[in-house]
């Protein structure tokens, strides 16, 4: 059974118009975490702050990474921030957790205390581009 030429050129631009609309949304893409983001995390400039609980960290964590679960920064975020303050003044948080959802709330609270913060998102897309490590974490 032959297609004719005109149903086959359908085909094709539904195809093509397919591929196109998938690529818009981002389903291709690899890895969401830009090279300049890598680089942002790899100096010495930036903090970065697993916003996670112990029972999460120590089944794997960013080996750079400081930790602050969200609970306890909830529970006493005015010493929180005032302790990240003073031991890294003019510095740069960057926050994860498991989803991404937990440190956007880290991050609102992080920023509305005046410290410069940015949710990097999830632990396993993070993983995918720096060290790991398995055990305890530093606060």
């Amino acid at each position: 059974m032959f297609i004719k030429e005109n149903h086959y050129n359908k085909l094709m631009r539904i195809i093509i118009f397919i591929i196109g609309v998938i690529s818009m949304f981002g389903f291709f893409k690899k890895n969401n975490i830009s090279s300049e983001l890598r680089e942002k995390l790899n100096s010495n400039d930036s903090i970065i702050i697993d916003v996670r609980e112990e029972n999460e960290v120590v089944e794997g964590h960013i080996e750079k990474a400081k930790w602050l679960p969200l609970s306890e920064l909830k529970e006493n975020s005015e010493n929180s921030i005032e302790n990240l303050k003073t031991q890294f003044p003019n510095k740069t948080f960057y926050l994860y957790c498991r989803s991404g959802n937990r440190s956007g709330i880290a991050t609102d609270i992080f920023t509305d205390k005046g410290l410069k913060a940015q949710n990097i998102g999830a632990f396993d897309d993070l993983s995918k581009i720096l060290a790991t490590k398995k055990g305890q974490m530093d606060r």
